[in-house]
């Protein structure tokens, strides 16, 4: 999939004596574009580049401010979802991918962070997060850095992994007080 925002370099998030810095190609990045991006999905792909790669959503809505959003299930049973993809759009552009679920899809990793890895992985790619949040209703965490992505933690283990466009994206927060 091409990308208009990572132009096709695909980066990881690492630890340096900088501190967490976005590095795509042996090149350390001033911002954090290419490194904005879940398996194969980057934050910029059309919308159109994504169906052709994924195919028809198991189900698409939209919300209140004109987000488009298409759900992709990964792995389920006729009673239970396991694990999706969200992937949302504004101006058929993506503009936020996440991944969420209790089984390991191995594709779809942030790096080399996936569904199900201990904390301590996350800790060792990305650091301490910035701010740890408890979750209403589990027994979790929502772990936020200071760059467009956070990472939801249940039981010690990585229940969720969500990049954004922070140009185009309100948080969770944000959309809630407005």
């Amino acid at each position: 999939l091409s990308s208009l925002y990572s132009f096709g370099k695909q980066g990881e998030f690492r630890i340096l004596k900088e501190g967490l810095v976005c590095i795509a190609e042996d090149e350390i990045y001033s911002n954090e574009a290419p490194c904005l991006c879940i398996g194969d999905i980057s934050i910029g792909d059309s919308q159109a580049d994504i169906q052709t790669s994924y195919g028809k959503p198991d189900r698409a809505m939209s919300n209140h401010h004109g987000v488009l959003t298409d759900l992709y299930f990964l792995h389920s049973t006729d009673k239970k979802i396991l694990a999706y993809i969200a992937v949302d759009y504004n101006s058929n552009r993506v503009s936020a991918i996440q991944v969420t679920g209790r089984v390991v899809v191995t594709d779809l990793t942030f790096f080399s962070i996936r569904l199900r890895d201990r904390e301590v992985v996350v800790k060792t790619v990305l650091g301490e997060p910035d701010k740890k949040i408890p979750i209403e209703g589990v027994e979790g965490e929502l772990w936020t850095y200071p760059f467009p992505f956070s990472i939801e933690m249940i039981d010690q283990r990585v229940y969720s992994i969500r990049v954004f466009d922070p140009d185009v994206v309100f948080s969770h927060n944000e959309e809630e007080e407005q």
